[in-house]
């Protein structure tokens, strides 16, 4: 993994992320381990992101050794949410110069609620704790089924929440200039609208911005 994949991965998740919300643990990025990656997750109740990162052997890895009575088959177990205020601290190790190249970082899961980044090249490291709390579920989103190709009713969107996460999808797109192509279509019965970048397969499995529906 290096460090401008996944400041850019940081920058599209970071539309949706609030900072005041009156459900703390919504304050921020939730960063989700998976076996070849890392996920990361943000909403603030009106618009969903979520991006795999794409990681190299190593480059992500986890030690609970300690965290008796941890199921680690629930996936929020293999999560941190990272804090608001912390992102700035984040961007900023993660943040590249064009003539610097692609340089490596590594994540590491040091018990349930803290996660350090590491710099390789100097061996500068970053440890944060994360907010003490469950993120929600968000399979009940990503996971719905595709609305069948009948004809639906319509669906109200917020331009401005529109707007953020066209912004956001351009952080990742395969060309990161210019206005990009982004699919949309709608999710199951709820009709959330997902919008999904062309993406590189080799910076990031997928990426999707999710923006539920208002009454019209």
């Amino acid at each position: 993994m290096h460090k401008l994949q996944l400041f850019n991965a940081i920058k599209f998740v970071e539309f949706s992320m609030p900072k005041t919300d009156v459900r703390y643990y919504l304050n921020g990025v939730c960063l989700e381990f998976l076996p070849k990656g890392i996920r990361l997750i943000s909403t603030d109740g009106h618009c969903m992101a979520v991006i795999d990162v794409v990681a190299e052997e190593g480059d992500v890895t986890q030690d609970l050794q300690g965290s008796d009575g941890i199921d680690m088959s629930d996936d929020r177990n293999n999560q941190v949410i990272i804090p608001a205020d912390k992102v700035p601290q984040l961007l900023a190790l993660l943040k590249t110069k064009a003539r610097e190249g692609d340089q490596p970082i590594k994540v590491f899961q040091k018990g349930p609620d803290v996660v350090q980044f590491t710099d390789v090249a100097d061996n500068t490291t970053i440890e944060i704790t994360g907010i003490d709390g469950k993120y929600p579920d968000y399979h009940r989103i990503v996971d719905d089924k595709e609305m069948s190709g009948e004809r639906a009713d319509p669906i109200g969107m917020q331009a401005q929440y529109l707007e953020r996460a066209g912004k956001a999808c351009k952080f990742v797109a395969v060309k990161r200039t210019g206005c990009q192509v982004v699919q949309m279509r709608p999710m199951g019965p709820n009709s959330t609208m997902r919008l999904e970048p062309i993406v590189a397969e080799y910076d990031y499995v997928e990426a999707c911005a999710y923006i539920m529906p208002v009454r019209v």
